[in-house]
């Protein structure tokens, strides 16, 4: 089924990070680098037809709203990022959206993410999609650092 919430830990539900100050902050459209990975979203999308498949496919939000985001995640470092970033979308009202394995709009992040592999110096784009309520205000990407007990994380005013 392409429609499974990505479950998450308790703790990277926090908004402001994953018990340390180690992220950074921009605006829709900048560069950030998150532990290996330089991230760029560039594109939100919340346009009514994500979700439609097919005449006979459709998945139906339910939490009110899908929005997709595109980006482009380019590995910088010295050696393959192998864990799959996690993503959430904040809403207006502070509440945390996970993103979800739907593969709509294509391409998607997410085709990748049980093989999820971006060798040094090589880069994927495509969109990750959420399932939110309200009006998403954030976007928030934690990417494992040295520890994990500490992922990285990078935050996006949308």
């Amino acid at each position: 089924m392409k429609y499974i919430t990505i479950a998450l830990l308790a703790v990277l539900a926090l908004v402001g990070g994953c018990g340390s100050d180690s992220g950074v902050t921009g605006k829709l459209g900048s560069s950030l680098t998150v532990g290996p990975l330089t991230i760029t979203p560039t594109k939100l999308s919340d346009r009514p037809d994500i979700g439609v498949i097919d005449a006979d496919v459709r998945f139906e939000p339910e939490n009110g709203l899908f929005v997709a985001v595109r980006m482009r995640w380019e590995n910088t470092g010295d050696a393959p990022v192998t864990d799959f970033p996690t993503a959430q979308i904040v809403n207006a009202d502070g509440l945390v959206y996970e993103a979800t394995t739907l593969c709509d709009p294509e391409p998607s992040l997410m085709f990748d993410m049980v093989n999820f592999a971006i060798p040094p110096g090589a880069a994927k784009e495509g969109w990750l999609t959420f399932d939110i309520a309200g009006t998403p205000a954030k976007l928030i990407i934690y990417v494992s650092g040295d520890s994990p007990d500490e992922p990285e994380s990078a935050t996006w005013e949308l």
